[in-house]
């Protein structure tokens, strides 16, 4: 029998970027350096009702 491969990664759905340690974000968007992937301007979008759900 041949072994199976062991995955090296997880998924995980958050509702809301609030939900994700800032810093754990930062270290995979900052890099990109646009200010729309940033956590603190997701956040305010979302805190301020501009992206939710409703909205779309």
């Amino acid at each position: 029998m041949v072994p199976q491969p062991q995955p090296r990664y997880s998924v995980q759905w958050f509702e809301q970027i609030g939900n994700i340690p800032q810093s754990a974000w930062d270290d995979l968007a900052l890099p990109l350096k646009t200010p729309f992937l940033e956590w603190h301007w997701l956040h305010n979008l979302e805190t301020s009702g501009s992206a939710i759900a409703r909205k779309g």
